[in-house]
């Protein structure tokens, strides 16, 4: 979540490269497709790597006339809904960028649902 994709796409790039057998789930947040960062690559690299990669992005503010080929997520990425598209998540390795409080609500959110996760990164802006 957030904007802090550099380290992320790096990571990314190298595993793709070297074929490594991983399990990556990407979910990313905007308000609009346009401001959606690296969104060709990734889908791209979801393409290429179904079984090691999947992108998830959300728009949370995009006028609906303009979604008419958006094939992914509107609203906010929720734990909820998180949750439900990535059963594995409380097993997974969470790396979160996003806005002061972001892994706060987060976290909080995912205890309501008796939610824990085996490991968070983060980083506030």
């Amino acid at each position: 979540l957030g904007t802090g994709i550099t380290p992320h796409l790096s990571a990314m790039r190298y595993m793709a490269e070297r074929g490594m057998n991983v399990d990556v789930v990407y979910v990313s947040s905007s308000k609009l497709m346009n401001r959606l960062i690296f969104h060709e690559e990734l889908e791209n690299t979801q393409e290429r790597f179904p079984q090691n990669f999947r992108y998830m992005p959300f728009l949370t503010r995009e006028n609906p006339e303009t979604l008419k080929e958006w094939k992914y997520f509107t609203g906010r990425p929720t734990i909820e809904a998180l949750a439900k598209l990535i059963p594995d998540i409380s097993e997974r390795h969470l790396r979160i960028c996003g806005g002061k409080g972001t892994r706060k609500a987060l976290e909080e959110d995912a205890k309501k649902l008796n939610i824990s996760f085996a490991k968070i990164r983060h980083e506030e802006w």
